[in-house]
């Protein structure tokens, strides 16, 4: 199982400083202790022991007696957890209601002062494509493209007067649906810029951050904004929003599509609950967690070799943090090493603790945080 020290890094996810995290992980493998063997045990100051507690206990986290000796003991995961992810999906909820009623104000503004967006060209399906190659060899700065399925056609047809951009010094940025994932197509364009792979709704290119070409209308038709700066630096923020959440496709693209898609869905799957499943999951001879949530989502390891799991982890490693999977098998050991000290890599740490306690193979995890140098967790078969 992950360290106290890994988990306790995990738990900055939570808003929790380093002393109440230190606090919380010590009480949920002591139990019920006193304040005084708290300090102890989690190497707390006497002094902050009490002023910790009572944030703790704020939070909903942790109950203490007010009787002496103050006796102290963590509240479970499951039960404490949910209510602060509750009010993180609620402060998300607010701010999308915030920018709607943004927009809202923005739109009525525009109406009363009277203004009127710049006229816009239509383009005929059989001039689509040429329109495109002349915009992208036009391009002085940058190119922006979000293609959905129904525009991946075109983006790969323009795929040589990307790169012929992308020489000149054109910075281009590319978001594609997950259905791209492990295609021929992916692979010849991922050399050109930056991709990423997230759910698209519609096809728009914007270059040099003024003109925007949006396509897929009736009969692949297109309509072209030119110097719109209104349109382009919304499609711009609407971009940067898209792109922080979107998954990186540079390790997705060497591999073969199955593989490839299976990583996605992986990644995407611990995204959601796999830091917070490894937390319910950090009692000792509990293992099982991190399997359940992949099995549930399609993802079933268990009759597989080590090998293919290490090269489906060691890929979602390589894409969500910039780490890595060595399998030494001479020593019995498996280091999953990130790039970031973030503690994301102890939930892919904890698929292959799984695996191997599957398979019936003792395990025990060391969790190195190296500063600057990001974190690696160390699998160690006995």
């Amino acid at each position: 199982m992950p360290s106290e020290t890994a988990l306790t890094v995990s738990l900055a996810e939570f808003g929790l400083g380093k002393y109440e995290a230190q606090a919380y992980v010590t009480l949920l493998t002591k139990g019920v202790i006193s304040a005084s063997n708290l300090a102890y045990y989690s190497t707390m100051p006497r002094t902050k022991v009490y002023p910790v507690m009572r944030r703790l206990e704020k939070k909903g986290l942790v109950t203490m007696t007010h009787s002496k000796p103050v006796m102290c003991s963590a509240i479970v995961p499951q039960e404490s957890f949910d209510e602060i992810i509750g009010e993180q999906i609620n402060k998300v909820n607010a701010m999308n209601a915030l920018v709607e009623d943004l927009k809202a104000l923005c739109a009525s503004a525009k109406q009363h002062r009277k203004t009127q967006e710049r006229k816009y060209a239509h383009i005929d399906h059989s001039e689509v494509l040429r329109h495109t190659q002349e915009m992208i060899q036009g391009a002085a700065s940058g190119i922006r493209i979000m293609a959905d399925q129904s525009g991946l056609g075109l983006l790969f047809a323009c795929t040589a007067a990307l790169g012929g951009a992308a020489k000149r010094g054109v910075k281009i940025t590319i978001m594609l649906p997950p259905s791209a994932v492990g295609t021929d197509e992916l692979r010849s364009i991922a050399r050109i810029g930056d991709i990423r792979i997230s759910e698209i709704e519609h096809n728009c290119i914007v270059f040099d951050d003024a003109n925007v070409l949006i396509t897929g209308g009736n009969g692949g038709k297109a309509a072209l904004f030119e110097s719109s700066e209104i349109l382009a630096d919304e499609q711009a923020r609407f971009f940067a929003s898209a792109w922080r959440g979107a998954v990186r496709a540079d390790a997705l693209a060497i591999m073969s599509k199955t593989a490839a898609q299976e990583a996605y869905r992986a990644i995407r799957l611990v995204e959601k609950s796999g830091l917070y499943t490894a937390l319910q999951t950090a009692k000792p001879g509990n293992t099982a967690g991190m399997m359940a949530l992949l099995d549930e989502g399609g993802i079933r390891l268990g009759g597989r070799k080590l090998d293919d799991v290490v090269l489906l982890v060691d890929a979602a490693v390589r894409t969500v943090c910039s780490g890595s999977v060595t399998h030494d098998s001479k020593r019995s050991k498996i280091l999953v090493s990130s790039a970031l000290n973030s503690g994301h890599s102890l939930p892919w740490a904890r698929i292959i603790e799984g695996y191997l306690d599957s398979r019936g193979i003792k395990t025990r995890l060391v969790y190195q945080n190296r500063t600057r140098r990001g974190e690696q967790v160390h699998i160690k078969m006995n």
